[in-house]
Parts: C-alpha cells; sequence; structure tokens
C-alpha cells in the first residue's frame, strides 16, 4: 500500500476504466489513424469510421477533455503524443499494443462470471487466435512492448555456439530476426499458430530476413508430434507457458527436448511469481489475466519452471531477471 488515503485510492480506482476505455476504443476504431491525416468534425468522423454522429461527438469531446484530442471550433485533431504513439505504422507507436488491450478489457469484464463458474469460453474462440484484426493487434503489440527486452534475453542465451534456432511461439519473430541479425550463420524458424504465421512470416520479411528467418505453423501444444526439423541447438519459448496449465507445460517441454542436440538448450522467458504468489504485483495480476483470458492459464515460479525442465531431461540455471517482468530460464539438455 502506498501513502495514498484509502478513500481516494478507491475513488480513484473505481473510475479509472472509463478513461482506459475511451483511449482503448479510439484505437479500436481507428480514430486517432483517421485524424493523423488532418482534422475533422464528428460528422466527417461518423461517417469515415461507421459510427453514429451522437457517439462520435460525445467521445470526442471527452478524448478532448482528458488531453488526447485538441478541438477548436468543430474540428478536432491528434495531440502530438497521440499522433507518435497511438497511430499504426509510426516509429515507436504502441497502437498495436492498445488494440490488444481494448480485447484484454472485454475478457476482464466477464471476470466475474469466470471466477463464479470457471472459464467457459473455448480456447479456439479467443479472439487473438480466431479474429485477424485482434490476432494481428496482439502479435504486433507483442514486437511494440518487447523490442527493447529483446537484446537482453538474447545476452542471456549461447548463441555464439548455435546454428539452428526455433522461437517456439514465437509471435511476430523478433526474436528470431534479431539472433539472426547478430550472428551471420545463424538460420531460424518461427513457430506457431496459423493466423500468427501469417503476421511473422510478413514481419520477417519487412525485416529482410526471410532468406534466414523461416516460419512453420504448428499447434505445438496440441500435436503429439513435433517436427522441428534437424539438430536443432536451441528452442526459444518467450512468454508461451503461462497461457497454458502445468500439465500441457510438462508434456510440452517433454515433446520439445528429443529435437535438441546433446549439449543443447532450451530458454524459457517469463514473468515470474515469487514463490507466494504475491509478489511482484505485476507478477500477480498478470495472473489474473491469464485467469480472465484462459482456461488454464497463470503466472510461474522459478521452482516450478525448473522443475518441469529438470523432469524433461535439462539441467536449469538459476533465473536471470532481465527487466520487469521478464525473467530467463536456461535448461541445458543432458
Amino acid at each position: 500500500m502506498n501513502d495514498e488515503a484509502f478513500p481516494a485510492r478507491l475513488a480513484r480506482i473505481g473510475q479509472a476504466f472509463q478513461e482506459s476505455k475511451i483511449v482503448l476504443l479510439g484505437v479500436d476504431l481507428g480514430l486517432f489513424e483517421r485524424l493523423s491525416t488532418g482534422p475533422a468534425t464528428t460528422t466527417e468522423l461518423a461517417r469515415d469510421l461507421a459510427t453514429t454522429e451522437r457517439g462520435m461527438e460525445i467521445l470526442t469531446d471527452a478524448l478532448a477533455a482528458t488531453g488526447y484530442l485538441i478541438k477548436r471550433g468543430d474540428r478536432l485533431a491528434n495531440t502530438d503524443d497521440v499522433d507518435r504513439y497511438l497511430v499504426p505504422g509510426r516509429s515507436g507507436s504502441l497502437a498495436h499494443i492498445m488494440g490488444h488491450r481494448n480485447e484484454m478489457f472485454s475478457s476482464w469484464a466477464r471476470l466475474d462470471d469466470v471466477i463464479r463458474h470457471g472459464q467457459t469460453r473455448q480456447e479456439a474462440d479467443k479472439p487473438t487466435l480466431s479474429d485477424p484484426k485482434a490476432n494481428r493487434n496482439f502479435i504486433l503489440g507483442m514486437a511494440e512492448v518487447g523490442l527493447g527486452r529483446v537484446g537482453l534475453v538474447l545476452d542471456r542465451l549461447p548463441l555464439s555456439s548455435s546454428h539452428r534456432l526455433v522461437d517456439l511461439g514465437g509471435g511476430p519473430g523478433h526474436f528470431a530476426c534479431e539472433a539472426a541479425r547478430r550472428l551471420s550463420t545463424l538460420v531460424a524458424t518461427v513457430v506457431d499458430l496459423p493466423l500468427t504465421v501469417s503476421v511473422a512470416t510478413e514481419y520477417v520479411a519487412g525485416q529482410g530476413l526471410a532468406e534466414r528467418v523461416s516460419t512453420q505453423t504448428c499447434d505445438f501444444y496440441r500435436s503429439d508430434v513435433l517436427e522441428l526439423g534437424g539438430d536443432t541447438d536451441g528452442v526459444l519459448i518467450s512468454q508461451v507457458l503461462h497461457a497454458e496449465g502445468e500439465s500441457e507445460n510438462r508434456a510440452l517441454l517433454t515433446k520439445i527436448a528429443p529435437h535438441i542436440r546433446p549439449g543443447g538448450w532450451v530458454a524459457v522467458v517469463e514473468n515470474l511469481v515469487d514463490a507466494d504468489r504475491t509478489s511482484p504485483v505485476g507478477a500477480a495480476m498478470f495472473a489474473v489475466n491469464m485467469l480472465a483470458g484462459t482456461a488454464r492459464g497463470r503466472t510461474y515460479t522459478e521452482a516450478e519452471i525448473a522443475g518441469w525442465l529438470r523432469d524433461a531431461g535439462f539441467v536449469p540455471s538459476p533465473a536471470e531477471q532481465v527487466a520487469e517482468r521478464t525473467w530467463v530460464v536456461l535448461g541445458h539438455k543432458r
């Protein structure tokens, strides 16, 4: 608890969702992207974005009141910060991750029902797995928020002795691309689900690395047999295990082991929670996010992940924290 008076804290958090939602909605509707082309009236915005004029007027007035838009007469424009950070395609943009957080907002709104009755939505029906727009926001959002940590993670991996890397559940391929840039002799494969592989293929091509970073479609949790091909020096599993339960993660690590050469490695990158599961706060809250959005996911402890690695035939090293909410647990194959 901080020094803020408890009633004041309740007043703040009790309505914090309001500002959050109008910003997320501005991204999801394409409002900020539309205004990046120039100022517009609410009539023009409602027409261009297929909304009601009343809804657009009230939404944009609230965004102007909270400092995200500038209103001059009947015309609205983005602030400089919004133009930089909430418009897709801009350097440093966070538009995709904010689009994903709009989907998270919907999941959290169902949390009371999930806690009472359990997760009733089937995994395959999750928008991030079934809807191309939601998937694209999720995958490119991972790159937006993760780029600053890519180098810190790769610094902990034995890449200098590696020639073939598999990035399992690698999303857009930002780790694989950076690894390939670092080592001219390295080839990498990004393995993920169909919608994600479509985004990854585009991302890798945009990085000019399609000849050395390939993509492969595989539902690796559900497939009885993995076809990773050839002798793999290392497998990176970044921010994947939290989406599934213990038995699924144990089985996955066991399936991976035969594909890694003796002396090779697997690196698990996760948002670890302490043994009592109440700290760090970010990890405890992320477990709630997994409760809201998945059937079996949660955050895990270092001891749990190290135990799974050990049982799958790896010798785990102590976890290293490389950034807030980012730990690396490296396991070498016996």
